[in-house]
């Protein structure tokens, strides 16, 4: 049995909580890059903003967007792992606290649905824990903003549906979303499981990189299909003002479903597309 003490799991989560809000993906950041030297005009003028702000973001240590987000965790956990004077979860919610706080990042979270008022410290973070053989851990973060998040659906299809309607309700959630989540995005979809898992499946595809297709060669070319018919045919563009860029890319996660069901998911993310990881 491995263990690993406290102080230095807080200190790495810390770590990943501080950088995905400061520092964008490499592969995000290239990815905006290349489509800027594709762009013209009004839109290239736009992406030259949006990678200003990345970088004076990282350089001046000020967030990469306003919405710092609900706090989300994705934490796989060795089954030969102890922690030693704390827990997994007392540590993620502690490194929360003291990010946001110490950094003035803003906190976006209300204690009840309809009460809403805000708990001060950006707590209670959302974690989905995952159990996994070995003795490391990793952890996932990824600060999810409201925008993007409210033009996210979730629609269960009758099994017999032929794929091109699976891909119609992606391209209407993305052209319905409009302006709203801060196009050019990235797509996470969950596609199976059930009502409740598709959801989660397509969150968890949010930290794949750009480029990176899934294993499944099916999954892989539908993939590539969704991000090519939004480009090509939604008119969205930069910020929503029209033009070649509306999705920089289209991750499918999927699972076995039950044989009378169908789910597929679509969470939205924008274009400060932040997340961070780290392994223990």
């Amino acid at each position: 049995m491995r263990e690993v003490q406290y102080n230095l799991l807080l200190k790495k989560i810390k770590s990943i909580v501080y950088k995905a809000n400061f520092k964008l993906p490499e592969d995000v950041k290239r990815s905006l890059v290349n489509k800027k030297n594709k762009e013209k005009g009004r839109n290239k003028k736009i992406l030259d903003l949006i990678i200003e702000n990345f970088k004076y973001a990282e350089k001046n240590e000020v967030p990469l967007c306003q919405d710092t987000g609900m706090a989300v965790f994705f934490v796989e956990v060795g089954e030969d792992v102890k922690i030693n004077g704390g827990t997994i979860r007392r540590a993620i919610t502690q490194a929360t606290q003291e990010i946001y706080s110490d950094y003035y990042l803003r906190k976006s979270v209300v204690n009840h649905p309809f009460i809403r008022k805000n708990t001060a410290d950006n707590t209670p973070p959302v974690i989905h824990f995952d159990i996994i053989k070995g003795s490391k851990i990793k952890i996932s973060f990824m600060p999810k903003g409201g925008g993007s998040e409210n033009m996210s659906r979730l629609k269960m299809f009758n099994p017999s549906v032929k794929k091109e309607k699976i891909v119609d309700f992606i391209y209407e959630t993305v052209r319905e979303a409009g302006p709203n989540p801060c196009p050019p995005t990235i797509l996470g979809v969950g596609i199976g499981g059930t009502f409740d898992y598709a959801p989660y499946l397509a969150k968890k595809a949010l930290l794949r990189s750009i480029g990176e297709r899934n294993k499944d060669t099916q999954m892989a070319k539908l993939e590539k299909e969704i991000t090519s018919k939004i480009n090509k045919k939604s008119n969205i563009g930069i910020q929503g003002l029209g033009g070649k860029t509306t999705v920089l890319d289209t991750f499918i996660e999927y699972y076995p479903c039950h044989i009378a069901s169908l789910p597929v998911a679509v969470n939205i993310n924008c274009h400060s597309a932040r997340h961070a990881e780290v392994v223990i």
